[in-house]
């Protein structure tokens, strides 16, 4: 199945009185009653259709795609550690299939450095001056980050955006057979995983030798916040103390990104609230 606009496959089914009429249910079920008021479209061609911003679809995708080639070269990987476990040789093409999904993972994160140079924005040139933030990085946030159509999802308030992306303690977790509804209370798993794990590390690790000047902010918020928890809490364990040092350094880095990011969707305007 092809999208109307562009050849691509289409993965959506797209109402075409969404405005008008708003629509409650499955819309692949309704479509075969009336086709005339859908159509089929891909990712792209569907995020135009609701003017969200399309180079943030096509982020998504080479994100998605780049996970994906990870995941299959350390399966492939996996196997050939097992083969050389039991002393078994490991075959050419399993050694070759792994460096084809390594490549695979390169050209996507080439791309996303590509799809970042073509946009001109605060936030990009912001994320990039600081030490320890990669490009991919620097592309899931894009990526993640509610566009001005969806402002009530994450920017009105740094608290939301936190919440949004997975950073509210007091957000219920994952379980089977979750309503919609909570579901949304458990903001995105992706963003959480990215900035609590590989960019509170890289933060961590690349800003120390920066401590004490502007290029070593983050790391002085953290080091702060962990030398004050010590005091006040010196019955916990240290690994407790190191993971709420991050969390702390990472909803400072959060409001940093939230304020710009709203800066700059208001078209300049001066932006105030509290953290």
């Amino acid at each position: 199945m092809k999208c109307k606009f562009c050849e691509r496959d289409a993965t959506h089914c797209h109402y075409l009185l969404w405005k008008e009429k708003p629509l409650k249910g499955n819309h692949r079920i309704m479509q075969q009653d009336h086709p005339e008021l859908f159509q089929n479209l891909c990712a792209l061609c569907h995020a135009k259709v609701h003017n969200t911003e399309p180079k943030k679809s096509e982020l998504k995708q080479y994100i998605l795609l780049r996970e994906r080639a990870i995941s299959a070269k350390n399966i492939i990987d996996a196997q050939i550690r097992g083969l050389g476990g039991v002393e078994l040789l490991v075959p050419d093409f399993w050694l070759e299939e792994s460096k084809r999904w390594e490549q695979q993972k390169l050209g996507c994160t080439k791309k996303l450095e590509h799809l970042l140079k073509e946009k001109d924005s605060e936030l990009i040139k912001y994320l990039k001056g600081i030490k320890g933030i990669s490009v991919v990085s620097v592309a899931y946030i894009l990526a993640y980050l509610p566009v001005k159509d969806e402002i009530h999802v994450g920017l009105v308030h740094p608290k939301k955006l936190r919440a949004y992306w997975g950073l509210d303690p007091t957000h219920m977790k994952r379980r089977k057979g979750m309503s919609k509804e909570e579901v949304k209370k458990c903001g995105l798993g992706v963003m959480k995983k990215q900035l609590l794990g590989i960019i509170a590390d890289n933060l961590v690790m690349k800003q120390k030798k920066y401590s004490g000047t502007p290029q070593g902010k983050y790391y002085d918020v953290y080091k702060s916040d962990k030398e004050r928890r010590l005091k006040l809490h010196p019955e916990l364990k240290k690994i407790h103390i190191e993971k709420q040092a991050r969390r702390r350094m990472i909803e400072v880095f959060v409001n940093d990104l939230f304020y710009i990011a709203k800066k700059e969707q208001n078209g300049g305007e001066k932006n105030t609230g509290e953290a």
